[in-house]
């Protein structure tokens, strides 16, 4: 999306931390550093015992034989002194900096009594790393041979990119903030399928008995359970038009919100006004009607599926689409006027209180347009679902690659409600009723006493049964394999954030953590992942497999595909699943060593990360932390989350200390432009999100 503007080659000094010969990295005896697993730079051997700062910074690091340092150029820079000294526990060492302290070039940092060292028969070799050279470094001139400790020994030229076109920077920003605002009901929905499913099994004869089957208390639980989920699908446009103004409202959310229910109801209600104008409403679209028009059974059954009653408003039939479009209008109008001062004699109706009037005005405008564009719209998404439908097997690839491949984006959650929710996902006619949507059909026949199992697997071909053996199997094993790739000093803290993330991924199918951890360490492993994603969904299609829902996670496994019995054929899941734990570690393994990924544990600020520092999320003082980190009060313009995802916009992201946000327990960030950045916290992020608002004053 963004446009390559400039590119701007930069060269910096690195100075000797000691007296001592020159070394390039791949002389250095231990194969950590001579195959610059950490990144590159250069090493000495030392003459000298004092250790001078080879750059001007910040002390990120202070564990006496290594030290951390971001510059002010941007490079992170390692000092590791001696090789295996961290073995001596730090009594060689005294030092005279602390973490957080700004250093300048040339400045002691401490002293090294190289005698215990040696006495300890460890090498004295040490090593200056550029730790960020991956994603800093174009080039590095090292001057080899006697060096004076403080004189400038190398040469590295970085490369800076700079993106612009502020109107694209405006444009992800919106549509982030639109796919974030869709998760709301499903959140609630993905809750309810699962109730529906353990209904689905207790009303199983095969599992549960005949007899217990048919007790009475069982069918009225399940009735309860029906009509209460029910409820909850029945009225998904609604829920949408509020939550999409919700989140796309900057202030004021719970008068937008109700402003909301307003431009949803005069929008249908225009709607209704004009189709009977035209004679056209609930008696004469009916099918008996129109096959009394002289309309064939076929031709009547798909005019009358063009309507529905919404709230009791027949209107056209445009499931949550409605709802989205009305949503987005109201929140517009909110932001337009919920700050607008009145002349004194009518300023009572002036500021929020102007938004619903303002809305009565807007959404009959949205109504009286979509009346004549929705016909030519809908079957355009009619269409699109066709051509899906049409693809087959090779549909599904595209779909599961294409979800995956807009993860960093945020864009997954768009698509994923268009499988769910309109034509793109399936049409069905069951019991006389049309059902739009993937997840709208499963539901209904997860209902159904007697569920047709080819609508049940057409239908759940986009669901959860082709996440299950990338989620469940494929990403724990891939964390597993960055585990056993970790360097030996960090893999007690490093296990602590694999744990957390692996169980979040495997449990309910939440994946960011785990899958920011790489993506945009390695666009091979990247693409690897959505390729395994596409096959994952045709191969559970291919095998007739059934499991619906939308996490994927082991919860849908079991709920949704073994407790409903074989006839899922939820078994294939756990085949497919070995095949790809496998597929999944040994690949993994294989990329990380070859190319030296800096996946968690295998680079110095990894240390950071424990099982302490990810549960930071309680402590008090984590709000200010991050607003610190990020540059400041004055520097955020906007927060809100999604799932898992601290999502700010802020005035300028270049000011961001990220290895300040990796120490409160961030798994990875994502700088989308300048001003729009995504912070990944995993499951906890909700808690997080409220501790940001109040810290920043960005709270309503």
């Amino acid at each position: 999306m963004f446009r390559l503007r400039k590119k701007r080659l930069n060269a910096y000094p690195l100075y000797s931390p000691f007296s001592g010969r020159v070394l390039g990295l791949e002389n250095v005896s231990d194969e950590t550093f001579s195959k610059k697993m950490l990144g590159d730079g250069f090493a000495v051997e030392p003459t000298s015992n004092k250790i001078l700062s080879p750059v001007t910074g910040i002390v990120t690091a202070q564990q006496n034989h290594a030290i951390g340092i971001l510059a002010d150029n941007g490079l992170e820079i390692l000092i590791h002194i001696g090789i295996d000294t961290v073995k001596l526990q730090g009594q060689p060492f005294t030092m005279n900096i602390k973490e957080g302290e700004k250093i300048q070039v040339g400045q002691e940092l401490g002293i090294v009594d190289w005698k215990q060292i040696e006495q300890a028969n460890i090498s004295k070799t040490t090593m200056v790393i550029i730790t960020n050279s991956n994603e800093k470094l174009e080039e590095i001139k090292l001057k080899q041979g006697q060096i004076d400790a403080g004189k400038e020994v190398a040469q590295v030229s970085l490369i800076t990119e700079e993106t612009g076109d502020k109107r694209e920077s405006k444009v992800k920003g919106y549509l982030q903030k639109l796919g974030k605002s869709l998760m709301m009901p499903i959140s609630i929905i993905a809750a309810a399928g699962i109730f529906l499913g353990l209904a689905s099994v207790l009303q199983n004869p095969a599992i549960v008995g005949e007899n217990f089957v048919n007790l009475s208390a069982v069918q009225n639980s399940i009735g309860f359970i029906r009509t209460l989920v029910g409820a909850l699908f029945g009225n998904l446009p609604i829920l949408f038009a509020v939550s999409v103004t919700i989140g796309l409202a900057k202030n004021e959310k719970a008068n937008a919100a109700f402003s909301a229910v307003i431009g949803f109801l005069l929008m249908h209600v225009t709607i209704s006004y004009l189709l009977n104008l035209r004679d056209i409403n609930l008696t004469t679209s009916s099918i008996a009607a129109l096959q009394d028009a002289g309309k064939s059974v076929v031709e009547a059954t798909k005019q009358a599926s063009l309507y529905e009653s919404v709230l009791g408003i027949f209107t056209y039939r445009m499931n949550v689409f409605g709802g989205v479009v009305s949503g987005i209008l109201t929140a517009w109008v909110h932001n337009r006027f919920y700050k607008t001062e009145l002349p004194v004699f009518i300023s009572f109706f002036g500021g929020k209180r102007l938004v619903p009037i303002m809305t009565t005005i807007f959404s009959p405008i949205l109504g009286s347009t979509l009346f004549f564009i929705w016909p030519v719209l809908g079957s355009g998404i009619e269409g699109i679902g066709n051509i899906i439908a049409n693809a087959g097997l090779f549909g599904t690839f595209i779909f599961g690659s294409l979800e995956r491949l807009l993860v960093p984006t945020g864009l997954h959650h768009i698509l994923n409600q268009l499988v769910r929710f309109t034509p793109i996902g399936g049409v069905a006619n069951l019991n006389g009723e049309q059902f739009v949507g993937a997840l709208n059909i499963f539901n209904e026949q997860l209902s159904s006493v007697n569920p047709d199992m080819d609508i049940m697997r057409n239908a759940t071909k986009f669901l959860s049964q082709g996440k299950i053996p990338f989620m469940v199997f494929g990403l724990p094993s891939a964390a597993l394999a960055m585990y056993r790739t970790a360097l030996p000093e960090n893999k007690v803290k490093v296990k602590g954030f694999l744990f957390a993330a692996t169980l979040a991924t495997f449990m309910t199918g939440i994946t960011e953590p785990l899958e920011f951890s790489f993506i945009f360490l390695s666009p091979f492993l990247f693409v690897f992942h959505a390729l395994m994603a596409g096959l994952s969904f045709m191969l559970t299609n291919l095998f007739g497999v059934s499991i619906g829902n939308v996490q994927g996670g082991f919860i849908d496994l079991t709920v949704f595909g073994a407790l409903r019995g074989l006839e899922t054929r939820w078994y294939f899941e756990i085949l497919l699943g070995i095949i790809y734990g496998l597929a999944y570690y040994f690949v993994f393994k294989k990329v990380i060593l070859m190319k030296n990924l800096k996946t968690p544990g295998r680079e110095v600020e990894q240390e950071e990360v424990s099982v302490d520092e990810i549960s930071v999320s309680q402590s008090n003082n984590v709000g200010q932390a991050i607003v610190s980190a990020l540059g400041g009060v004055e520097n955020i313009e906007a927060v809100d989350n999604c799932f898992t995802r601290l999502r700010m916009v802020l005035n300028d992201s270049d000011k961001i200390d990220e290895g300040a946000l990796k120490a409160t327990g961030a798994a990875g960030i994502i700088k989308l432009d300048r001003s729009n950045v995504q912070i990944v916290y995993g499951p906890q992020v909700e808690g997080i999100a409220l501790k940001v608002k109040e810290a920043s004053g960005k709270s309503e």
